[in-house]
């Protein structure tokens, strides 16, 4: 199969063991597409969900497009099987020292804005510099269920996370406004990080003076440079620390200046 050739050499072996266990004539391989479905998610169409919870592994992180492609599809899917509407709350990556991270990250963000009744829990904050598996699942737990809370029960907390919504510049200065938020603040009241300027010529630099207004985070650009983009916790291990007034962390975002 086409997309085998992106899995590590660990995959292929744990696959090649578990398909020499099966007394199956037909046996799919365990990355083909269908074998999850067919094998777990199958037994279950005649019950009843409120919603979906789906932690996003890493595995796609090297091929956005596909799985920009494959989430749509396994949404729709779903929802037709069930026959029901399904609610999906799903976990966006957290972070680690992996290039494609960051724009993975961001393309989740766009899925959750593309796809109706979908909601997605941050986890770069909590990330590791060298592992996958951010250790404090208690944390990405709490955020799911306050999702599933303020949605599907209809408790009034504000369990989204902040995003960009519309900018504003005068005078060499942009004044970035987010959504899902009252007011916004810095984790443990630290200095603000994570915002990143693209000049025309694609490359990075640090914001000159930037503060905190209400819902929006104020930036002073350079005046020797034409900035065309600003990207928000964009680096694949993350220190950005941008949060709303309940403590939800702000998304990897990134938007184009004209």
């Amino acid at each position: 199969m086409e997309e085998i050739r992106f899995y590590t050499g660990f995959c292929r072996n744990r696959s090649d063991q578990n398909l020499a266990l099966s007394s199956a004539k037909y046996q799919r391989h365990p990355y083909e597409p269908a074998y999850n479905f067919e094998a777990g998610i199958l037994h279950w169409l005649h019950t009843q969900f409120t919603a979906i919870l789906w932690y996003q592994g890493e595995s796609n992180a090297h091929n956005i497009e596909l799985h920009e492609l494959l989430f749509k599809t396994l949404v729709s899917s779903w929802r037709q099987n069930f026959k029901q509407d399904l609610p999906f709350y799903y976990v966006q990556l957290s972070s680690i020292e992996r290039p494609s991270w960051p724009r993975f990250r961001d393309s989740q963000r766009k899925l959750n804005t593309e796809l109706e009744n979908t909601y997605m829990a941050v986890s770069s904050d909590v990330g590791d510099l060298s592992d996958v598996h951010p250790k404090n699942k208690i944390i990405i737990g709490n955020r799911l269920a306050n999702l599933a809370l303020a949605h599907e029960y209809k408790f009034k907390i504000n369990a989204d996370y902040p995003t960009f919504d519309h900018y504003t510049i005068k005078n060499s200065r942009i004044k970035v406004y987010f959504k899902n938020c009252k007011s916004l603040k810095t984790n443990n009241n630290q200095p603000l990080q994570g915002f990143t300027l693209i000049d025309e010529k694609g490359y990075s630099l640090q914001p000159g003076k930037i503060s905190i207004q209400k819902n929006c985070v104020s930036i002073d650009m350079p005046s020797d440079k034409i900035i065309t983009e600003i990207r928000y916790a964009y680096s694949p291990y993350s220190t950005a620390n941008l949060e709303n007034e309940a403590n939800v962390p702000a998304s990897t975002c990134s938007f184009k200046i004209d």
